[in-house]
């Protein structure tokens, strides 16, 4: 279950892999010795004559581990991470509203979801199954949240102790979040930072009314095409357009979300941001702190601001 960081014959990792291993490799004990009193000390005198002992690098690790929030270092090839579009550079900040203090195995531990045909997990009581987690990230200060269904993957690093404290600060000034209040948006973002972002969640509409269910969304190509079908099909039979009907339902109850995704694509709009918010208003502002010049359909927000052109 846990998550290999890097490789331990690395001769600058210590313990787990740290952005301090790199710039500071003869100072570390010293320089921990201040930032972390107590278990950094204990843990940075156990090196002797430039060796590193076993048991000294396992402390040096927890101890980091427990005063410090981890960084994205890498995505890998294949993970979480990249479906959720996270970047090199995030930060991890909190799990399911709580700061998360640890290594990358103990995230991969505690964002494990057991399958639910095991045996281990049917002994459970049903109130501690869980089905996601709400990870909360801070991007150049900025704070929002994902929903993940298991470990992120990737190459996660520690974040220095100064820096980590002063994410915990501002992210403890933010309102708590209300879990089962939250949920998840797609934003597709085009060169020219236009948007187009819907919920990931089933529409009544689009299967009992799917004209009506474009209209709303203002996808007029499909809007055009579907009436042209029913209209032929009626012309054809009533009961050729009945059937149609059904099946043409069918098929946006089932497809809606990947018919969405399509869509965006054919305007040139590609997949920018996961966000989960209790409101699609809320999942526009953190779309616009992220990014001042984005502009939406839709929009529930003021328009960007113009800059104006600076003087010659």
């Amino acid at each position: 279950m846990s998550q290999t960081v890097t490789d331990p014959s690395t001769p600058q990792t210590i313990g787990v892999a740290s952005p301090m291993a790199e710039t500071m490799p003869e100072t570390i004990p010293e320089t921990l010795s201040e930032t972390l009193p107590g278990e950094a000390s204990n843990a940075a005198n156990t090196r002797a004559d430039g060796d590193l002992d076993v048991t000294g690098d396992e402390a040096l690790g927890a101890a980091l581990s427990r005063k410090t929030l981890l960084r994205v270092r890498g995505l890998g090839r294949r993970s979480r991470a990249i479906g959720l579009r996270l970047r090199v550079g995030d930060i991890i900040v909190a799990v399911n509203g709580e700061v998360f203090h640890g290594n990358p195995g103990e995230l991969s531990d505690r964002l494990f979801i057991q399958p639910a045909d095991d045996e281990e997990y049917d002994d459970e009581p049903q109130g501690e199954r869980v089905e996601r987690h709400v990870v909360t990230i801070s991007r150049g200060g900025v704070f929002f949240e994902v929903f993940t269904y298991g470990p992120l993957g990737g190459d996660l690093d520690f974040v220095l102790p100064e820096e980590s404290r002063q994410v915990i600060e501002q992210f403890e000034k933010r309102p708590a979040l209300k879990l089962d209040e939250l949920k998840a948006f797609e934003v597709y973002r085009d060169i020219n930072r236009h948007c187009s972002m819907f919920e990931q969640a089933e529409s009544a509409t689009a299967t009992i009314t799917p004209i009506l269910w474009l209209l709303e969304r203002r996808m007029w190509e499909p809007l055009m095409a579907t009436l042209s079908i029913y209209g032929l099909t009626f012309a054809i039979s009533p009961w050729v357009f009945i059937l149609t009907y059904i099946l043409t339902a069918l098929y946006f109850r089932r497809g809606q979300l990947a018919f969405q995704r399509s869509y965006a694509m054919f305007h040139e709009r590609h997949m920018w941001m996961f966000v989960v918010a209790p409101s699609a208003y809320e999942a526009q502002v953190t779309c616009r702190m992220l990014d001042p010049k984005c502009s939406f359909e839709f929009s529930l927000i003021p328009p960007p601001k113009k800059q104006r052109p600076k003087a010659a």
